[in-house]
């Protein structure tokens, strides 16, 4: 393929692509209800305007193919053909005709020699290139037209396709939710889910001193030590010591 044909087919092929898009989205639209009327004639614009282009390719090629082929069969000479011509005039364009047969429908015809004989033609090496050149490019153009066919059917294919998706997405019901679900099965509505609890602050410490209320002390003899009592010198009285 050449650059020119490559960028055809990249435009063809994001056209088609927004048209088949367009054709669906507005199918789906129109069939539900809502005002998509221009959306989907703009889709089926572009599908047939691509399905049109391919099968107008179509037809040009197999016009060009054609070309190629004879108009019909290549006849014989008369044998009175060429009488004001001279003989090697009449061996020339004699020969020159049946070697024109030959190239374009592959048939061997008869020319005249010098001396006015009939003879079959025999083709030489440059004739049979000619002859496959030609086959060659006739099987090219043909090849290229089916394609194009092929194409124009399948632009029509996708556009019904996309208009029959289109429907269908439209028709089809739309899912229930779980709120409409439980309702008709007569169930309890479901209650969205509570809220988290907050944690609760820590209190705060009361001051020391303010309805308080201060803890015994410990007695003598619970986790104490007594302390030793002071030595008396001799000769005090036991009412001072």
């Amino acid at each position: 393929m050449t650059n020119l044909e490559w960028l055809q087919f990249v435009c063809a092929g994001i056209a088609g692509t927004f048209g088949l898009v367009c054709l669906f989205e507005g199918t789906r639209r129109a069939a539900s209800g809502a005002s998509a009327g221009r959306l989907a004639a703009g889709g089926i614009a572009i599908v047939g305007l691509l399905a049109g282009y391919a099968y107008w390719q179509h037809t040009m090629y197999l016009e060009y193919a054609a070309s190629y082929q004879p108009a019909g069969q290549a006849r014989e000479l008369p044998g009175d053909w060429g009488k004001k011509l001279s003989p090697a005039r009449k061996e020339a364009a004699s020969q020159a005709y049946a070697r024109g047969a030959f190239v374009s429908s592959g048939k061997l015809r008869q020319y005249f020699d010098i001396s006015g004989q009939r003879k079959v033609y025999a083709p030489g090496e440059e004739d049979l290139k000619q002859r496959e050149r030609v086959l060659a490019a006739a099987a090219r153009l043909e090849h290229r037209a089916q394609d194009f066919f092929v194409e124009s059917i399948l632009w029509l294919v996708l556009g019904l396709s996309a208009l029959l998706f289109g429907l269908g997405f439209a028709l089809a019901p739309a899912p229930k939710t779980p709120q409409a679900e439980a309702d008709a099965e007569g169930a309890a509505p479901i209650a969205p889910p509570a809220p988290a609890a907050k944690p609760a602050a820590p209190a705060a410490k009361s001051p020391v001193g303010v309805d308080t209320v201060p803890l015994p002390k410990p007695g003598v003899g619970s986790d104490t030590i007594p302390l030793p009592k002071p030595a008396v010198p001799p000769g005090v009285p036991p009412d001072k010591r």
